[in-house]
């Protein structure tokens, strides 16, 4: 499946694609540049291409399913609003910064509102609408989509 690997630090390294991890120093969060990369690797996935915006990159976990991802959101070519994300293996290194790599095989998935200004990935799996778009409007909802393509990096 196609997420190439880099290699990301909070130091004054500069950031590369020709590693193969991505490392931070902290779980809270991604600096400007990683954002971009991250981006830049998302958007490789064609399940993610017509994302636009993409922002507010984490880490998260499902605990019902025993997976962490990074997840980020964006708005959709037709404007609606769009969480996405990958699987990742996540290990501590021993001076405390933490190293990242897409786990294999490595879907991607979305969740899509329809209605619904606020999507989020509901634990166990699928998709919840966590806030309504328009109270007089349709139903609201999200559509949970999840890549089965298998892409290789060049």
């Amino acid at each position: 499946m196609a997420f190439t690997l880099f290699s990301c630090s909070n130091d004054n390294k500069e950031l590369t694609e020709d590693n193969s991890l991505i490392t931070v120093k902290e779980m809270s969060g991604f600096s400007t540049n990683q954002s971009a990369l991250l981006r830049k690797e998302f958007l490789k996935k064609s399940i993610f291409k017509n994302i636009k915006d993409m922002k507010n990159f984490s880490i998260t976990e499902d605990q019902l399913l025993n997976k962490k991802y990074i997840q980020g959101e964006g708005i959709d070519e037709d404007g609606n609003h769009v969480v996405f994300r990958t699987e990742v293996e996540i290990k501590q290194l021993k001076n405390g910064d933490y190293q990242f790599a897409p786990a294999l095989p490595n879907p991607g998935e979305s969740c899509t509102g329809v209605n619904c200004s606020t999507c989020a990935f509901a634990e166990g799996g699928g998709c919840a609408c966590e806030k309504i778009g328009n109270l007089g409007g349709d139903a609201s909802y999200c559509n949970h989509t999840i890549s089965t393509e298998i892409e290789l990096s060049k």
